[in-house]
């Protein structure tokens, strides 16, 4: 296999939980957008402060809280205006941190920022984060501290924000 082979498949593999349905872009994420017919016009996208990227011909376009299949979906059509086969590929390269707000019964509540596919470090120094990917509830609790003895484990709630304008 040839390097680019090599560095697709792995890039792939660490992105594949960010190339599904949950994952929501937002600001800081580091995108890339590959034109299969007009490789020339493929480039790397920050998306900016305001949520929003500079897409080759067509120019500003907002997708902060969208996923990467909306995004891909609109960014074709916008494309489809000035290209005769927008054919692209839209992946994440460098996902921002996520900011996680932890309330009630744990050791030190309050706002954490979580990075993907590194290794938390917990109040005491110790990697806190179980496995590459996502991080897990588990995985902030710990960064909080773990949970006081009059935590009730079995009544937790996650409130996260969806894809769309509902969410």
């Amino acid at each position: 296999k040839s390097n680019d082979n090599n560095f697709t498949e792995s890039k792939e593999e660490n992105n594949s939980l960010l190339q599904n349905e949950s994952y929501i872009i937002g600001n800081g994420d580091v995108l890339n957008l590959q034109l299969i017919d007009a490789p020339e016009l493929s480039t790397r996208l920050t998306v900016l402060n305001d949520g929003s990227i500079q897409i080759p011909i067509t120019g500003n376009y907002f997708i902060n809280g969208k996923t990467i299949d909306q995004a891909s979906k609109e960014i074709k059509n916008l494309l489809s205006e000035h290209l005769l086969r927008p054919d692209l590929y839209l992946s994440i390269i460098s996902p921002r941190p996520i900011k996680v707000a932890l309330i009630g019964e744990l050791e030190s509540p309050g706002l954490y920022s979580m990075k993907l596919n590194s290794k938390n470090l917990g109040s005491m120094g110790v990697a806190v984060t179980a496995s590459d990917g996502m991080p897990t509830l588990v995985d902030a609790i710990q960064l909080a501290g773990g949970v006081t003895k009059n935590a009730d484990l079995s009544n937790v709630i996650i409130k996260r924000i969806l894809p769309g304008d509902n969410g």
